[in-house]
């Protein structure tokens, strides 16, 4: 009744409708989404350490090592929330270790003869603003959308036989955890929308690694999108 989704129990449905209103529906809901990978860190913030440098030699141990960790801070969450985090762990460690931490700057422990962690950041971004969803610019955005697949695309699909059941496009929104360049657009409009046309696994097209690429559909779809949208919103 509420879902057009086969996969989702119906359980699980009734539990995402009352989440914002019933703490148990909240709990529920975000164990399943913990469940799913490629929807886990839409609810939470992510922790990846991308770079670890450090050590000159095979037989001797680093004087001084580096740990480069990225953070995708959910939506209910400050950069603030993060640091604090961060900090109360290294205090926990540096008490446990005998050990020193220094944070932008400022001793916050005294290094030791064992040494001391020097906790710092750079690159920081809040959490970008909402973007408003079912209005007059998303009805725009949502229907060229539909054209494109439904009439476009697979119109073999869509408009094979009129005598069933009609099928359509169904677009949502969603939460779009990676950093973008929006964020230099902030002041000019609250309706950004992150998106990109085509059918892809995003677990499968090595995204900023080595071979990212896009499969050629894809491409296709993507041109004929924006052509049809600039024509839509002008």
């Amino acid at each position: 009744k509420y879902s057009n989704s086969p996969l989702i129990p119906k359980s699980v449905i009734n539990d995402i409708i009352l989440a914002q209103f019933n703490e148990l529906s909240n709990f529920k809901t975000r164990k399943f989404v913990s469940m799913e990978k490629k929807l886990k860190y839409l609810a939470q913030t992510s922790q990846s350490v991308d770079i670890i440098s450090g050590g000159e030699k095979s037989n001797a141990l680093p004087e001084y090592v580096s740990v480069l960790i990225n953070h995708r801070i959910a939506i209910e969450q400050t950069v603030e929330d993060i640091t604090n985090n961060i900090n109360n762990k290294l205090s926990t460690l540096c008490q446990k270790y005998d050990l020193g931490l220094i944070h932008l700057g400022n001793t916050i422990i005294e290094p030791t003869v064992k040494g001391y962690f020097n906790f710092t950041y750079h690159n920081t971004l809040e959490v970008s603003p909402l973007t408003p969803a079912f209005d007059a610019k998303w009805d725009i955005f949502s229907g060229n959308i539909r054209h494109l697949y439904e009439d476009l695309i697979y119109p073999e699909f869509y408009h094979a036989d009129s005598n069933t059941d009609s099928k359509f496009v169904i677009t949502t929104p969603t939460i779009m955890s990676g950093n973008t360049d929006t964020r230099n657009y902030w002041n000019l409009t609250d309706h950004i929308y992150r998106f990109t046309p085509g059918e892809m696994d995003l677990t499968l097209n090595n995204i900023h690694s080595i071979d990212e690429h896009l499969e050629f559909t894809s491409h296709l779809q993507l041109i004929q999108f924006f052509y049809n949208y600039i024509l839509a919103v002008d």
